[in-house]
């Protein structure tokens, strides 16, 4: 869609039908909103690209829920992996009572409140143990925040399926442990997936209490050519899906 402007020029104001494009992925925001709408506690909904600083953009759902009824983040999350690929997941949910409308009855995009994609400094929960300390040094930077705390959610901070895999490498080389990137999904803040990863090292430990050594070259190699592979399987498995 295109208008001309005073001088003869044409300006481009962007595509009629919702299509957008995010990390070299074409999504139909439609396609998003037909399946949020088919979860039994989504009345209607409306998801838009939000284009954050250094001109990262997200994917932001906007839900009206069924009287009486508040769908949770992680529900809505959990309900659209099951049924995308990771790329088209929306990072943030936010709840309305009711989606803003044009004079024609169409949903007015432009008067969507402003999604907050950045953590509040009173729900701040600080790591403790060692290994929340590492997850969390690992998260701040890879998703350029000062902070994260241990419940906030990966993917209502900005991650994205990519990202995903390079902390997932990074986790795996830091610990020692074989981390698929369905773990990740199903651990998806620092207090849940510290918990997980200190259960498999303490089984680790009992399976071999003296065999501790450095990962040669060689082993790290392996471990980074099994983690593409487990990331291969998986998009096979999500657009068997589709």
């Amino acid at each position: 869609m295109a208008r001309y402007l005073a001088d003869g020029n044409i300006e481009y104001l962007g595509r009629i039908d919702n299509q957008v494009k995010i990390r070299g992925f074409r999504i139909e925001l439609a396609e998003v909103e037909t399946l949020l709408e088919q979860h039994s506690d989504v009345q209607n909904s409306c998801v838009i690209v939000h284009e954050g600083t250094g001109g990262n953009k997200r994917l932001v759902a906007y839900v009206v829920p069924q009287k009486d009824l508040t769908p949770t983040t992680e529900e809505l999350h959990q309900f659209l992996i099951d049924k995308l690929p990771g790329y088209m997941v929306p990072t943030a949910f936010l709840i309305l009572e009711s989606l803003p409308l044009t004079p024609n009855g169409k949903v007015d995009r432009r008067a969507l409140p402003n999604p907050d994609l950045h953590q509040k400094l009173s729900d701040y929960a600080m790591p403790n143990t060692e290994t929340e300390k590492i997850i969390a040094d690992i998260w701040q930077k890879a998703l350029s925040l000062e902070n994260v705390g241990i419940y906030d959610n990966f993917f209502e901070l900005g991650g994205h399926s990519l990202l995903l895999v390079k902390i997932n490498q990074q986790l795996q080389e830091k610990f020692g442990l074989e981390v698929t990137i369905v773990d990740m999904f199903k651990y998806p803040n620092i207090h849940s997936l510290s918990e997980y990863l200190s259960i498999k090292l303490q089984k680790s430990d009992t399976l071999k209490p003296n065999n501790s050594r450095p990962q040669s070259s060689s082993e790290s190699k392996d471990l980074r050519n099994q983690q593409l592979q487990i990331r291969q399987q998986y998009l096979a498995q999500r657009k068997g899906k589709r």
